[in-house]
């Protein structure tokens, strides 16, 4: 849905097909970076779901919680850490490069979800690269997959990886400058 959206950027945005090629480069080699970042963080924390810790709730060392063990996410829960989360890190990875790319925040784009059942997918209209990730870190908070400093670490993790992806790469430091062709 994210690199369906883009292309739908690039074209709006009037980009050659060099430009294209760099613009996609860029966002997917953040995504993929983030990932591999993200991924070692999770390892080095380890924290629980939501669903652990609400099950468990009376092993927490709290005397004021008690434990619900019918209580589970909306969403399958993978097999790793919370913290973490690994769609945070990969979409704000990929959607500040963007704005990296471009040297602002502004676009206009849809992204089609196919929801987690018949009839259950959206569509939603975004004016700004950004505006999508706290999208994000509401939908994985409200399906039970994370907590939100989960979330909230996750886009920042993406966030700061695109910022180096971005200087140490791509050199977008001027507004704009990758869109130009011809440089070195």
């Amino acid at each position: 849905m994210l690199y369906t959206a883009m292309r739908q950027v690039a074209a709006d945005k009037g980009l050659t097909i060099t430009q294209q090629a760099r613009f996609h480069a860029m966002t997917a080699m953040t995504a993929a970076d983030s990932l591999i970042n993200c991924f070692a963080e999770k390892g080095r924390w380890g924290f629980w779901r939501p669903t652990s810790a609400i099950q468990l709730a009376d092993t927490d060392g709290n005397d004021a919680t008690e434990p619900d063990t019918g209580w589970t996410s909306l969403l399958p829960l993978p097999p790793y850490a919370d913290e973490p989360s690994g769609a945070n890190c990969v979409f704000s990875g990929f959607l500040n490069s963007a704005k990296a790319f471009f040297g602002s925040d502004a676009a206009e784009f849809d992204l089609v979800s196919p929801g987690v059942g018949p009839g259950t997918g959206s569509t939603r209209h975004y004016s700004r690269f950004t505006d999508v990730i706290p999208d994000i870190i509401d939908a994985r908070v409200f399906g039970g997959l994370h907590f939100r400093t989960a979330d909230v670490h996750g886009a920042l993790l993406g966030q700061s990886v695109a910022g180096y992806v971005d200087a140490n790469f791509f050199n977008c430091r001027n507004a704009g400058q990758c869109k130009q062709e011809g440089r070195e």
